[in-house]
């Protein structure tokens, strides 16, 4: 059990523009194994890795690769570059593909929501090409989007060759990297439409249909399951990228390698257990709050002023810790003018059992001028 560890956050995850800095991290021995090759749990919210196995070796993924595709898709849709109900024909290339499929008609047009619902739902890799070819003119190009994109998103041991995970050398991740790409998938809300959809059809150009049953069983046999990707090859074997939110809690549970179908899902629903029996997501600080405690404005236009936090605070903690957190406001009672919007006025002091976690600025919601002569002479007037 030496390679398996549980990292448990007891302090917060702290979110500053784009920056994430973590505070203090322990590891603790699990008290369970998992069967596959590798596998990793993560809480959502603040990427903390709960539990891991050989989590930076890399392997084949199988269709798990269409994350990727997938998140590449759904940033053109948010851009405005690709809407749903766009006609995206089917070349001979992709009609012909191996592996699974929905058996796409060549040279026909289908509306772009219907090849994304068959790659989130059946796999399928005739879709999956298809919109690869609409949005990057080509496979090859659309594969060298998906590698910057990873690069991008800090997944260093992850090569894409396809779009698709059919197997070929050097085709490669991580359960690490899986769980990044995961992550940012579950970032498109337009992703939900389709995630959580245990069957469907598509109906092609002469009115046959075809079914789509989801591959991951577990978003209709676990509880709050709502995504992600299973995978299969012969080098890969079973693969599983899947998300379940529950009470405000979202974890992500990554399996590679896994013996059997039925093992990985096995080991993943393990893992969530594991992660909601133990953990919960708490939003410590949210930067929208304005602190009730309002310090004098010393020569101002203004009596009080305003403040809020620079940044939210989200923390993943054991269960019942959360009455071990206190929280400490540091204002002075008067701060004296001019003072700039954003300014840094005060601070939050966290603590977690009388033990600091961090500090949290304090900052003014706006400009406040120092007041003018005329401005003194004018107050002190109306007070006769």
């Amino acid at each position: 059990m030496s390679k398996n560890f549980l990292k448990i956050i007891s302090a917060a995850i702290m979110f500053l523009s784009v920056s994430l800095c973590s505070v203090t991290v322990t590891k603790a021995e699990p008290e369970f194994d998992i069967n596959a090759r590798a596998g990793l749990l993560m809480e959502y919210e603040t990427g903390t890795i709960l539990y891991e196995k050989n989590i930076d070796q890399p392997l084949p993924i199988a269709s798990v690769t269409k994350i990727m595709s997938l998140c590449l898709i759904f940033d053109e849709v948010e851009q405005g570059t690709l809407k749903l109900d766009d006609k995206v024909t089917v070349s001979e290339y992709a009609a012909n593909i191996g592996g699974s499929h929905v058996f796409t008609d060549a040279h026909w047009q289908y509306p772009a929501s219907e090849l994304i619902k068959s790659i989130i739902i059946a796999s399928a890799n005739d879709a999956c090409i298809a919109m690869a070819e609409h949005l990057a003119g080509n496979e090859g190009t659309f594969v060298a989007r998906m590698n910057k994109k990873a690069q991008e998103l800090g997944m260093n041991n992850t090569t894409f060759v396809n779009c698709t995970g059919l197997p070929v050398e050097g085709h490669l991740s991580t359960a690490r990297d899986v769980a990044i790409m995961s992550r940012e998938l579950l970032g498109h809300k337009d992703y939900f439409k389709w995630s959580s959809t245990w069957m469907d059809e598509i109906t092609h150009k002469d009115g046959r249909v075809t079914g789509l049953t989801n591959t991951n069983k577990l978003v209709r046999f676990y509880d709050g399951c709502d995504g992600v990707k299973t995978g299969y090859t012969d080098e890969a074997k079973h693969c599983l990228s899947a998300s379940a939110s529950r009470n405000g809690t979202r974890m992500i549970s990554v399996i590679l390698g896994g013996e059997t179908s039925q093992k990985r899902f096995d080991d993943a629903r393990t893992l969530l257990n594991y992660g909601f029996a133990n953990f919960t997501t708490v939003k410590l600080v949210n930067k929208d709050d304005v602190i009730e405690q309002q310090p004098a404005v010393k020569n101002g236009m203004d009596k009080v002023m305003s403040v809020h936090p620079a940044w939210n605070v989200t923390a993943v903690l054991r269960k019942g810790e959360e009455k071990l957190i206190e929280k400490e406001i540091v204002l002075p009672s008067e701060i004296a003018a001019p003072i700039q919007a954003g300014q840094k006025v005060g601070e939050i002091i966290i603590r977690k059992d009388g033990t600091e976690m961090m500090r949290v600025d304090l900052v003014a919601d706006r400009d406040y001028k120092d007041a003018k002569l005329w401005d003194i002479l004018k107050r002190i007037i109306s007070l006769w």
